[in-house]
């Protein structure tokens, strides 16, 4: 079942660089693999699905001579977002793998399939064995012999529901990473980076739930029933797909609002901060307030000031100003002080407690 090099009798000239998968199902299920389009014309009893990786414009003109397609024109991969067309003979369908990054980035796949009645084309711009297990897994499930014959419809269900697999990965690791930094963000011990992290974990997360919604659309049109190319009680089975892709978005939403505390602790975390600082600097005005309104009493140039004539009064009055400084500093740290907080809280609920048993 290895890949082989596919020309579809391009000539002299033709491309053999092109990678494809032809794979062909019996009604009693048995499985050959083709090494060419050349001269297929389809069988309804038969099962067609072929997979090509990096198909040239030639090659794409060469599949639509052999199946009663007519193939959407490529964009580039940045634009390609998931979607559906449904015409007489076959139905297109969009589809964006995701790739597992160590960076935590989310790199899409984009995957073309074009579904017909007997047949499956899947494009694709890279090894399908890096898209998930389900492409490998493939040919081995159509050619077991206790698996009985698939349908197109089948193949794209297998395929669609396959591909979340990677979903789930990239939300769980983008779930842990913002664990791990709302972690240090809670502690107090956050830095600019730790906020910045979750910054960028916040817009990983919409791109996330936008392709998500995307995808929902595509599979709400194929459950409504209204194609007639997926079967009803195919139809039903890709209900499948819309629960995985609700549960992914609820693991979605779920990251927004841990990354949403996390950004209002931070704000609270600082209001805090600045709340210290300024109690500190509150403490520092009240204990100079008296000191330095006895410094401007005594400062005025009038004569008839007797306390200017004594002997000890500079020393008096260094002393008292020594007293009162350190007066005020115990008075501030009195009425600042946890203790005292926390016991007039408790007060005031006791009060309250009697308050309410005596109104009962």
């Amino acid at each position: 079942m290895g890949k082989c090099q596919y020309n579809c009798g391009a000539g002299a000239g033709g491309t053999t660089g092109v990678l494809v998968d032809i794979f062909i199902q019996d009604h009693h299920g048995k499985l050959t693999r083709l090494e060419s389009l050349q001269g297929i014309t389809l069988e309804q009893e038969m099962l067609y699905w072929i997979d090509a990786y990096e198909p040239t414009p030639e090659h794409l003109a060469n599949i639509e001579q052999a199946l009663p397609i007519k193939l959407v024109e490529e964009r580039q991969h940045s634009l390609q977002h998931p979607e559906i067309r449904v015409a007489q003979e076959f139905l297109f369908l969009r589809w964006q793998f995701l790739e597992p990054s160590k960076s935590g980035a989310i790199r899409r796949q984009p995957l073309e399939l074009y579904l017909g009645a007997n047949f499956l084309l899947c494009i694709h711009h890279y090894p399908r064995d890096e898209a998930c297990a389900v492409p490998r897994e493939l040919p081995e499930f159509m050619e077991d012999e206790r698996t009985p014959q698939q349908s197109a419809a089948q193949l794209l269900y297998r395929i669609m529901l396959g591909s979340l697999e990677n979903y789930w990965n990239v939300s769980d690791t983008l779930s842990l990473d913002i664990m791990r930094d709302q972690e240090q963000v809670f502690s107090g011990d956050g830095d600019n980076q730790a906020v910045s992290k979750l910054r960028s974990y916040g817009g990983r997360n919409v791109d996330l739930r936008r392709l998500v919604a995307a995808h929902r659309r595509v599979v709400l049109r194929l459950i409504r029933g209204d194609v007639a190319l997926i079967p009803n009680e195919i139809a039903n089975r890709f209900l499948d797909v819309y629960d995985q892709l609700n549960g992914i978005e609820i693991e979605i939403q779920n990251n927004n609002d841990i990354i949403s505390s996390s950004y209002d602790m931070e704000l609270n975390i600082i209001s805090t901060r600045l709340n210290e600082v300024m109690k500190k600097l509150t403490i520092v005005a009240t204990i100079f307030l008296p000191l330095a309104f006895l410094v401007g009493v005594y400062g005025m140039n009038f004569k008839n000031m007797p306390e200017l004539e004594w002997r000890f009064g500079y020393l008096l009055a260094l002393i008292l100003l020594l007293v009162i400084g350190f007066g005020m500093y115990a008075l501030s740290k009195w009425l600042t002080s946890e203790r005292r907080i926390t016991k007039k809280q408790r007060k005031k609920r006791a009060a309250s407690k009697k308050k309410a048993a005596a109104d009962g």
